[in-house]
């Protein structure tokens, strides 16, 4: 299984690997390929993404929760490994400071 959340990609980006995955929502594409058209699309969506965009995929592997995270560019999230454990966090420069 693969997912792919784009973040500002260009719509020829999204538009050229939909023939592999299938769009659920807005930039969110999903399908089963293997780990070599894996690694390829993720490929061509680092190769093609512009400077202010980003992309979080999601992917099947053999660890304790039984997936990868893996964030590339610009992203709202940020994937922590603590000790094999995918955890997601805010990044500092995304946050809005609350004034008092």
């Amino acid at each position: 299984m693969l997912i792919i959340i784009g973040e500002a990609l260009p719509p020829k980006v999204s538009g050229s690997i939909k023939t592999m995955l299938l769009e659920v929502a807005t930039h969110t594409l999903v399908g089963v390929v293997s780990a070599r058209v894996r690694t390829q699309l993720v490929a061509h969506v680092r190769a093609h993404m512009g400077a202010y965009a980003g992309c979080t995929v999601i992917y099947t592997s053999n660890t304790p929760q039984g997936y990868c995270v893996q964030t590339y560019g610009h992203t709202t999230w940020q994937c922590l490994d603590l000790d094999g454990i995918h955890l997601m966090a805010r990044r500092q420069d995304d946050c809005v400071a609350v004034q008092e």
